[in-house]
C-alpha cells in the first residue's frame, strides 16, 4: 500500500501553513493595531512612512523654523518669525520661542559675491547682515534663514 503522506510531502505542507500563519498574522496586526494600544515613545522614525506626518503631527519646535527675506520684507516664513530692518542690510529676527539652544544659518540667495552673516544672538532673536563681499559694503539682497532647535 502507498503512503498518502510522505515526510517531504508533510513538511512542504507544514512550512506553507507556516508561512500563510506568519505573512495573515502581521497583515491582521496592520489592519487592527490603534493608536491608543501603542505604547508611548516606542515608535521610531523607521516605524513611520515618509510623507505621512504633518506639522500638525509633530511637537512644538522640532519642525526647524525659517524665514526667507526679499525687498526688505519676509517672502515666505515657518515657525513665529517676524523681521525689522534697523539699517541697509541688517534685519533684526523675533522668534515666538526661545532660539537659545538652536543652530542658525544664514544664506544669501542672489549672486556668488553676496554673503549673509548671522550676527547677534538673544534668547528670542537674531540679526543677519548681509554683504557684497567684493565692495564689502551691505545691500539689500535676498536671503534665507534656519533656525533648527
Amino acid at each position: 500500500m502507498r503512503k498518502i503522506f510522505s515526510s517531504s510531502r508533510l513538511a512542504v505542507v507544514a512550512s506553507s501553513l507556516a508561512l500563510l500563519l506568519a505573512l495573515g498574522g502581521t497583515a491582521y496586526a496592520a489592519a487592527t493595531v490603534t493608536g491608543a494600544q501603542i505604547v508611548d515613545n516606542s515608535v521610531a522614525g523607521r516605524d513611520v512612512r515618509n510623507g505621512s506626518l504633518t506639522a500638525i503631527d509633530t511637537a512644538p519646535g522640532v519642525l526647524p523654523r525659517f524665514a526667507r527675506v526679499e525687498g526688505g520684507s519676509i517672502a515666505a516664513k515657518r515657525g513665529g518669525i517676524s523681521v525689522s530692518t534697523s539699517a541697509l542690510g541688517v534685519y533684526d529676527f523675533s522668534f515666538t520661542r526661545s532660539i537659545a539652544n538652536c543652530a542658525y544659518t544664514a544664506t544669501a540667495q542672489s549672486t556668488f559675491a553676496d554673503t549673509a552673516v548671522v550676527g547677534q544672538v538673544t534668547a528670542s532673536s537674531l540679526q543677519v547682515k548681509v554683504f557684497d563681499t567684493q565692495s564689502n559694503s551691505l545691500i539689500a539682497n535676498p536671503f534665507s534663514v534656519v533656525v533648527t532647535c
